[in-house]
C-alpha cells in the first residue's frame, strides 16, 4: 500500500483487544478479522475483500487520483 500510494494514505494498525480497538470494533460493527477501515466509512472484513478498491474510490472521492 505505501508503494502505491504514498503519502496520500495513513495506514494504521490497531490491536482489537486494545482500548482504542474495543471501540472501533464496536463503533463499526465488526465481528471478524482481519478487517479493514477505509476513509472510516468502508468495511472489508476477511481477505476477500478488495481494499485496494476501497482506497482507490476514496481517494477518487477525495479529489487525489
Amino acid at each position: 500500500m505505501r508503494t502505491r500510494y504514498g503519502n496520500r494514505v495513513a495506514i494504521r494498525l490497531v490491536d482489537p483487544q486494545s482500548p482504542a480497538g474495543i471501540w472501533k470494533v464496536l463503533r463499526h460493527r465488526i465481528r471478524r478479522f482481519p478487517a479493514f477501515l477505509v476513509d472510516g466509512a468502508e468495511r472489508i472484513v476477511g481477505w476477500e475483500g478488495d481494499p485496494d478498491g476501497a482506497i482507490a474510490r476514496a481517494l477518487a472521492r477525495q479529489g487525489n487520483v
